[in-house]
């Protein structure tokens, strides 16, 4: 059952310096009354787990108005996306601050549906290169039609952190546009240099966004220097093994560019969601940092968890036909599963590990140790529903929220914890 729960948090008093990075708001905004149940709507801490934080944005009618029609045509026919990803000149009011910003939709233009919720990112550097607003520059308004519970990607990062993988934060947020209740929505904490800045000791190393159906990683740090010579050397090794590598210099290779131990676990820890959109399923969706201190202080590759709303439960095929069927998650096999939305095969690395008989047995370790230290069921379910009760009031009066689905669709991911753990403890039993 899911309980309603009031989250509130400490009220905390305002900064006087003026420096967006080092304000405390507390003030509501444009004025508007709140919805009940929401707690703290101006943290200092954006991602404060027990906030539903609130974003007033001002933008000009007109542009308003094309950033509608580029959805709408997008939805129609996803080819025709040629101003899905313009952006517009904005302004951001968070309590008593403001900033002028750049707003843009965000999201694949072929799950978009007719109708349906948009989704933004809020570029803080977008007129000032430099700028920053308590601590990041983009705030990413994440929630896909396909994903009815409005809630999945904070759930999954949370398992992430909990087995020691570096992982955005995400709470929830409000936005109300020119004055006006939009929606409610994840905030998703973006990957990028101010997230490496945030949770890494060293952020000067390259990091990548990983697209594994097409095969390569794209720089999204140091782009100036562009030196991509490390990446190049890693992907020329797995695609050469076993032919023209022989597996002894595969084995002894690999752990100098990649941390395999972090990337084993990481996996194993998708698995257990399940992320049938992430690296393990054989689709795309994860950043890859060249930690300089990774490895023991030597340097490698790092996996970072992203882009977590196909978590748990396959996005439903009315709600995202372009997104393709996968079978069941709750009994998803946790290396031979191939999710419906992937290029139907693997990532090769990853094949390959598991062609190592101690990779292989290191994996399946892994996913015990995932259950054992971040995937108890009681837990989850607690925190889901504790998730759920923040986001309940806003989903009431969300004019882009089937509100008979969002109850049923979070009922069943509260009963796929379950399901899934007791999958896998079988699984496990019988492959070690």
């Amino acid at each position: 059952m899911l309980l309603l729960v009031a989250c509130t948090a400490p009220v905390p008093e305002t900064s006087s310096s003026g420096g967006a990075d080092s304000a405390d708001v507390t003030d509501s905004g444009a004025g508007s009354e709140l919805a009940p149940g929401q707690g703290c709507p101006n943290p200092a801490d954006l991602y404060a787990p027990a906030c539903v934080v609130r974003y007033d944005v001002e933008v000009d009618e007109d542009d308003w108005v094309a950033m509608q029609s580029a959805y709408d045509r997008a939805a129609a026919n996803c080819g025709d996306s040629a101003q899905v990803r313009d952006k517009y000149p904005a302004t951001l009011t968070y309590g008593v601050e403001s900033i002028d910003v750049g707003i843009r939709l965000k999201g694949n233009a072929c799950t978009f549906l007719a109708g349906g919720k948009m989704q933004f990112r809020v570029d803080i550097d977008w007129v000032d290169p430099e700028a920053t607003f308590h601590g990041v520059t983009s705030i990413n308004l994440e929630a896909a039609n396909y994903d009815p519970t409005g809630q999945k990607n904070g759930l999954a990062y949370s398992v992430f952190r909990d087995v020691g993988i570096v992982s955005p934060e995400a709470n929830f947020a409000t936005l109300y546009v020119n004055g006006e209740f939009y929606s409610a929505y994840e905030n998703v904490e973006q990957i990028n240099g101010h997230f490496l800045d945030r949770h890494y000791e060293d952020d000067s190393g390259n990091l990548y966004f990983f697209i594994w159906n097409g095969h390569y990683g794209e720089l999204r740090t140091n782009e100036d220097i562009g030196d991509v010579s490390r990446w190049t050397e890693m992907e020329a090794l797995v695609n050469a093994t076993p032919d023209s590598v022989s597996w002894e210099e595969f084995e002894d290779r690999i752990p100098t560019l990649i941390d395999v131990d972090q990337l084993l676990l990481a996996l194993a820890t998708e698995a257990v969601v399940p992320q049938v959109d992430g690296v393990w399923a054989g689709s795309a969706n994860c950043y890859v940092y060249d930690n300089p201190l990774g490895c023991g202080g030597a340097g490698c590759f790092e996996y970072l968890p992203w882009d977590m709303d196909s978590a748990f439960v396959a996005p439903p095929l009315d709600l995202c036909p372009a997104c393709g069927s996968s079978p069941e998650t709750e009994t998803a096999d946790p290396i031979t599963f191939i999710s419906g939305r992937g290029p139907a095969r693997k990532w090769r690395l990853f094949d390959l590990l598991m062609a190592l008989p101690a990779r292989r047995a290191q994996f399946v370790d892994d996913l015990a140790l995932v259950l054992d230290t971040a995937y108890d069921s009681a837990t989850l379910e607690a925190r889901h529903a504790a998730r759920f009760a923040q986001l309940d009031p806003w989903a009431t009066i969300d004019p882009k929220v089937d509100y008979a689905r969002f109850v049923e669709s979070n009922t069943q991911l509260s009963l796929l914890f379950w399901d899934r753990r007791a999958f896998l403890e079988t699984w496990i039993a019988a492959n070690r």
